[in-house]
């Protein structure tokens, strides 16, 4: 057989090989749809799962400030199986940024039952254990899962849940509703296996700032987070696929 056979062949076969491959990756997306229910570490069956995570990145803008934020952590638990929303529910949650009073505001959720912030994963295009729902959509391309949450508003002596104060004299609550997004990708940090929840939106806004706030904090001035992520993962570990959305 002379070079330009051997060449000729070479290249039907590398060009057989590459729409094989390219084949097999658009089968790999599967089909996607609305949210059936959420599979844990490989399992489905009914069950409430815990989980907590460590703040990892992220600012938030109010009273004309955008703030960057340094610290926190979020707890609660994911419902596990077919189910319908909510599918997360925080039982804590904490964010420390600074603030255009030149100390840290402190955001505190109050550990209370009826303080718990409801998460309602709503998206129709998410996918079964064939694609990891991860990254930013664009268009019909495959991204994150999407959902929302409100923050409840419960009356004193409980309420308001989530609580801001600053050098202990400034002190607001927060009322209304975030996005919420779960990168469904496998991270390691330092050992340990996370995947993401981020917050994000300009639903929530400002209540009843005390006197100590001295006017930069207005009753019912928007606050924009931007993006607040957070490192979750199972309590127990997260093994496998971890926390899985599919259709």
């Amino acid at each position: 057989m002379n070079l330009r056979k051997v060449l000729t062949l070479g290249a039907a076969v590398l060009t057989a090989g590459l729409m094989t491959l390219s084949s097999g990756m658009a089968q790999a997306t599967g089909v996607s749809g609305s949210i059936a229910g959420v599979d844990v570490n490989g399992v489905r069956t009914t069950g409430t799962v815990p989980v907590n995570g460590i703040f990892k990145s992220g600012t938030a803008t109010f009273a004309g400030f955008t703030a960057g934020c340094i610290g926190g952590t979020v707890a609660g638990d994911v419902d596990r199986g077919p189910n319908t929303a909510p599918q997360f529910r925080f039982s804590s949650l904490s964010i420390t940024c600074d603030s255009p009073l030149g100390d840290d505001a402190v955001i505190t959720l109050v550990n209370n039952a009826s303080c718990r912030i409801n998460v309602n994963m709503v998206d129709d295009n998410v996918h079964d254990l064939d694609y990891v729902d991860t990254g930013e959509p664009k268009g019909a391309k495959i991204g994150n899962v999407n959902g929302s949450a409100s923050i409840p508003n419960v009356a004193a002596p409980t309420g308001p849940c989530l609580r801001v104060t600053v050098l202990g004299a400034c002190t607001f609550h927060v009322l209304g509703t975030m996005g919420v997004n779960f990168d469904e990708a496998i991270k390691t940090v330092s050992g340990v296996t996370y995947q993401d929840i981020v917050l994000k939106g300009t639903g929530l806004t400002t209540r009843s700032p005390s006197f100590g706030c001295l006017g930069l904090v207005t009753n019912g001035g928007s606050i924009t987070l931007n993006n607040i992520r957070f490192n979750v993962k199972v309590t127990a570990g997260t093994t496998g696929r971890g926390i899985n959305f599919y259709n």
